[in-house]
Parts: C-alpha cells; sequence; structure tokens
C-alpha cells in the first residue's frame, strides 16, 4: 500500500478560538512531506488516485505561537516541539498534540 503523509493547511487561530480551513492536492503532488528527509518514497507516495484514495484528515496543534519558532512552527511536524514533550514526557518549548482525526475511506 502506497501511503502519503502531507500537511494541508498552516494557520494560527485567532484569539476568537475559531478557525476555517481548506485546502487542495492534486494527483501526484508530493510537496509538503514531513518525513521527505528519510529517504524517497518513505510516507510520501502522493496522492496516486483521488476517486479511490482514503483520506485521514488529522488536526494537530503545536502548541501557543512562539515568535522564535515562526513560520516552521505551523510548516513543520515538530517545531518548537520535540517527540518527547509530546509523548508528555521531558521538556519541550511546546507540546505538540493530535487533537481530532477523521477518516474519509472508499467504498
Amino acid at each position: 500500500m502506497d501511503a502519503s503523509v502531507q500537511y494541508a493547511a498552516k494557520h494560527v487561530v485567532g484569539a476568537s478560538g475559531t478557525h476555517s480551513v481548506g485546502s487542495y492536492l492534486s494527483e501526484g503532488d508530493t510537496t509538503n512531506c514531513p518525513f521527505e528527509a528519510f529517504g524517497e518514497g518513505f510516507l510520501c507516495a502522493g496522492l496516486i488516485d483521488a476517486r479511490k484514495a482514503d483520506v485521514h484528515l488529522v488536526v494537530r496543534t503545536h502548541g501557543p505561537k512562539l515568535t522564535a519558532f515562526m513560520p516552521g512552527q505551523i510548516k513543520s511536524f515538530e517545531v518548537a516541539c520535540t517527540p518527547e514533550s509530546s509523548e508528555g514526557l521531558g521538556d519541550g518549548p511546546n507540546t505538540c498534540v493530535d487533537m481530532q482525526f477523521a477518516a474519509h475511506e472508499t467504498a
């Protein structure tokens, strides 16, 4: 099975606490793959067939905005966090947490 982990939207939520998100991914697009440094094809196959794709949406928080870590804080998987702080272990400037998850699978 070919899989792809890619960023879809990058925003700072304002003081109101509300936020709208929209994104678009073309077939074959492999941009914004957070793990591409691990080598070609590692969790970055891209969208192969839009009509048959299972899409899993993850809403992830990167903690409060930290100016020293911007814009990387909203354009990466763990900038301003450490793997340990994301698991509730150890220190990090912020804690990154997957807040919500929704699976949209084809029949």
